[in-house]
């Protein structure tokens, strides 16, 4: 039997929140409102349903997302932490998802559908398996190792944190075919390898061959 009490406390204890919490049957819990993590956690210290509102978990010490609500009707803020997963996450974000400044190589188990940007720049990103459909943009770190073109599944395009030289050119050249996922994979290539040519013409190290790939 779900202890409803006692769930609760260890919410308000944890937790802020402007809204009403509703405890289901099976101990997860709903908000109608904003929530805010208050204390230094490494999870979430309770199982979360859906939260029609923003939820703030930023500048913590979270190393997992379990715990999560199914679905946020605002933002999600889990940039950073410690985390090197986004599994057990959300899986509706209704505006951005802000994971940037965590330990992540690859962003599976992100969220299945962002309404709003997608931020995860500051991480060793070495692969972008896990963006299925973002409304906004993409911010990202650049490295010439990073594979670029899944980003065309980010129907605003991608953003370089660290913009620099032919990286501008790059972003140019990707957020040309944004929104078009793989339909765009074969001509933003060709425009990507053009481009490689005509860098190479002034520094005949600079390989796009890294980044031209999903």
């Amino acid at each position: 039997m779900v202890d409803s009490k006692n769930i609760k406390k260890i919410f308000e204890f944890n937790f802020w929140t402007n809204g009403q919490i509703t405890v289901q049957d099976d101990g997860s819990i709903d908000v109608d409102g904003d929530v805010s993590l208050n204390k230094l956690c490494k999870q979430l210290p309770v199982q979360f349903g859906n939260i029609d509102g923003d939820l703030y978990c930023g500048a913590n010490q979270l190393q997992s997302l379990t715990g999560s609500p199914h679905s946020i009707s605002g933002n999600f803020y889990v940039h950073d932490n410690q985390l090197t997963s986004l599994e057990n996450g959300p899986m509706r974000v209704s505006s951005s998802y802000i994971c940037k400044g965590n330990q992540l190589t690859s962003l599976n188990g992100v969220a299945e559908l962002i309404g709003g940007n997608l931020q995860c720049e500051l991480n060793p990103l070495t692969s972008l398996n896990g963006i299925e459909d973002i409304d906004g943009g993409i911010w990202l770190t650049y490295n010439n190792n990073l594979p670029l073109l899944r980003t065309l599944l980010s129907k605003n395009g991608v953003n370089f944190r660290n913009e620099f030289g032919y990286t501008r050119s790059i972003r140019m050249i990707l957020n040309q075919f944004a929104g078009q996922g793989r339909r765009g994979v074969l001509p933003c290539t060709a425009a990507l390898l053009k481009l490689e040519k005509v860098l190479q013409q002034d520094d005949p190290t600079i390989s796009l061959r890294g980044n031209i790939r999903w």
